[in-house]
Order: structure tokens, then sequence, then C-alpha cells
């Protein structure tokens, strides 16, 4: 469970509604990475702003439901029917059951944009690729949808952490999977010319406890020199822990977002 669920976690027992600094009181740590975790949580969906200052703790465990897979996926059968696509990114972890709160985006794949703004009550994002990239894990669904299977979904986590919500959407994602085909994933990066990110996708399986994961992706992955950032959109730039194993490079408020200590 990562920093801020266990925050939220802690705060719920007492209240369903609590105010920012009841936030940074129980989170700890700096001001800053505090404040960009309260942020974060009210993107991914986890809490509201019901007042100036104050925030309401959303439920968990509505998402992964028959009803709302079957909304999602009838609600983009219309707006696909004909296209090229793959529901990717966030979406797929969602239809795989691999988040905690409801998402407050649709996420596709496209290889050519469409006009369409919003998606069962949802915005509606649309990320461009390549085709030859497109069909690369893409699993048939009902309705017509075409989805991540789950290695290209994982790999896609590390690959766009920006998408996803950050390292520890990922983390989660990893501690909620069951079986996972590693060597698939590894197959996919050697396609998608994703290594940098099966090395992210290491790190954060051993960050998660995943040392099955972590032990194939190994096996297959040569270290380059050049250390990488475990998440490029990080707005953080301190970094607080260089993963030895993976040459991976973790900024503070990443490894603060799941608890990491920088003698992990």
């Amino acid at each position: 469970m990562s920093k801020t669920l266990r925050t939220l976690d802690f705060l719920a027992r007492e209240r369903r509604v609590f105010t920012a600094a009841e936030f940074r009181e129980h989170y700890g740590g700096s001001p800053t990475n505090a404040a960009n975790a309260l942020k974060r949580a009210i993107r991914d969906g986890m809490i509201e702003r019901v007042a100036h200052g104050s925030y309401a703790i959303r439920e968990v465990g509505r998402l992964s439901t028959d009803s709302s897979t079957e909304d999602v996926l009838l609600a983009l059968a219309s707006v696909l029917g004909g296209r090229d696509h793959r529901i990717a990114y966030l979406t797929a972890l969602e239809l795989h059951s691999l988040l905690l709160y409801p998402p407050t985006e649709v996420q596709v794949a496209l290889t050519s944009p469409t006009r369409t703004t919003h998606v069962s009550g949802r915005s509606f994002r649309q990320v461009i690729e390549v085709p030859r990239y497109l069909k690369v894990g893409a699993s048939q669904t009902t309705h017509g949808c075409l989805v991540s299977d789950l290695p290209r979904a994982l790999l896609d986590a590390a690959r766009r952490p920006d998408l996803i919500g950050g390292v520890d959407t990922i983390v989660n994602a990893l501690q909620l999977a069951g079986q996972v085909d590693t060597h698939t994933i590894v197959e996919y990066a050697d396609k998608l010319d994703s290594h940098p990110a099966l090395r992210r996708l290491g790190s954060m399986s051993v960050a998660a406890g995943r040392y099955d994961i972590a032990s194939v992706i190994r096996s297959n992955t040569t270290l380059p020199v050049t250390p990488i950032a475990i998440d490029p959109s990080s707005p953080s730039e301190d970094v607080t822990w260089l993963d030895p194993a993976w040459n991976v490079a973790w900024d503070s408020m990443s490894a603060d977002l799941i608890g990491m200590r920088a003698n992990s």
C-alpha cells in the first residue's frame, strides 16, 4: 500500500472529510511532498474537494465491477467502431482490475485522433501511436473492442508513468496482479524498443515485492552505464536513491509516495 493510501486509510477511520492540514500532519515528510501527494490523490480520483481546504474520501472498490466495465466498453464501442485502436494505459489497468480507485478519464491508443472529448461521463484521452506498435499485445474483448493484455498493460505503465498516475499507481498494480507472463513482457519490450521501461518495471517490481517478475526481467536485461529516471514526468528533480540493480534513479517524490527509504 502506498504512503498516500496509508494516510487516507488512517483518516478514513475517524472521518470521511478531512482538511489539507490534517492530511499533511499524518502524511509526514516535507510539506511540498505532502502537497504533491494530495494533488495527485485528487487527480487520480481517490478524493474530491468538497469545500475550500476540505476533502472527502471516495469509496474504494467500485471500479472493478462487471457493470462499470460493461458501461465503459459499451461507450467505447460506439466511439471506436471501425477505427484501429487499443484500450490502453490507465483504462487497461482498470479492465484488468488493477486499480484501487476509479480514474477520471478513459485512455485509448489510436493511430489518428478523433473529436471525442468525453466517454461514459469521463474525459477521453487519446494517445497517438504508430501503426506497427498499436496491435502489440492487443487482446479482443466484448463489443468489438481491443484492450492491452496484462503484459502490455504493465509494460506501458512503466513506459508512460505520466499517463498512469505515477510510480505509486504502478506499484499498487503490481501488488494486485496475479500470475504475470513476464517473458511476454520482455518480448513486447523488444518489439516496442522499450528496454528502459523494462528497467523501471524491474525496479518497481522489487519495490512491490514482486521478485518473480523482477528476476525474469533481470535475466533478460542489460544495464547501460547511463542511469534513467524511475518517472521522467515527476516534478521532483532530487535523486534520493540510485537503484544499483537496475541503474534507475528514484526521485524523492516517487520514493516518498510508496514509503520507500533511501537504503531500500
